[in-house]
């Protein structure tokens, strides 16, 4: 069964609010927001059809680096009142004016546990003149996609 998908969610939103606004100089913001991964999830589990994590932390962050990258933890909430706790990394880069942040792991806890993850969240390079302003970029969204598989 290697490779098995668990579930597969191919329309997603995140979104983002940044407190001071993200610049091109990196500093420390208070970053809210939130990953909704939907639009029909297919999935082994038949009474699971979307799910979201909110996250909300004060981090390093630039208009480079708008992104959370290297190893953390967060926690899908299904719609079906289950939950999976993922311990991930993410890798930011740059690909023709997106910012895509792909996140690896393993569910650690709950719902699929011991399954594979891969999280995709791509966003459009932040707007450069709100990025040399004072106040910064003070909110971006874009699209995600999630993948949980068999390990």
């Amino acid at each position: 069964m290697v490779g098995t998908s668990y579930v597969t969610c191919l329309v997603g939103t995140t979104s983002a609010t940044y407190d001071p606004g993200i610049t091109f100089t990196p500093r420390t913001v208070h970053v809210k927001g939130e990953d909704t991964y939907g639009g029909q999830c297919i999935s082994s589990d038949p009474t699971l059809a979307s799910g979201i994590d909110r996250f909300d932390a004060t981090l390093p962050l630039s208009c480079e680096q708008p992104f959370f990258s290297g190893p953390g933890t967060t926690v899908i909430k299904w719609n079906n009142g289950q939950q999976s706790t993922l311990s991930v990394n993410g890798v930011v880069t740059t690909n023709g004016g997106q910012i895509v942040d792909t996140f690896t792991g393993t569910v650690t806890k709950g719902e699929f546990k011991g399954a594979s993850v891969l999280a995709v969240l791509t966003e459009v390079q932040p707007n450069a003149v709100q990025c040399a302003s004072q106040q910064g970029v003070t909110s971006e969204s874009g699209t995600t996609t999630l993948q949980i598989s068999a390990p």
